[in-house]
């Protein structure tokens, strides 16, 4: 089974309005993943207004050596990302998000997107 969720959160700092303050999404999105992780494969996709920089969204050299892991626990494979953006305070939300929940970030690392190229090019600026 799979779940796609489609997120938008709004920017940092964005003017009032009714949806709900960005922080507030992603922390939503990781309860719903949590829940939903046992018995689907998940696909996050849209517009968290996360900016990560390089961040790999991975625990680097997690393993039974250091602290003890649940037997089913799979440690991530090392892929370094690459990126031309700077992380933002969602961007700590998402990382958290990803690393809790053993996803992974396509962004900057697959064929097409090595260089982590700017996705959003606006006057007010570019983001990843």
């Amino acid at each position: 089974l799979v779940a796609i969720i489609n997120v938008y959160a709004r920017p940092e700092n964005a003017p009032g309005s009714s949806i709900l303050p960005g922080e507030d999404i992603i922390r939503e999105v990781e309860d719903l993943v949590s829940d939903l992780k046992t018995d689907f494969s998940i696909y996050l996709c849209g517009d968290f207004n996360a900016r990560i920089g390089s961040d790999t969204g991975q625990i680097i050299e997690d393993s039974h050596d250091f602290v003890p892991l649940p037997p089913d626990y799979q440690p991530d494979i090392y892929s370094p990302r690459f990126s031309q953006d700077v992380k933002n305070n969602h961007g700590k939300l998402f990382c958290e998000l990803v690393r809790n929940n053993q996803l992974i970030i396509l962004n900057g690392r697959t064929l097409g997107d090595l260089s982590g190229s700017f996705t959003s090019i606006q006057h007010q600026g570019c983001s990843v």
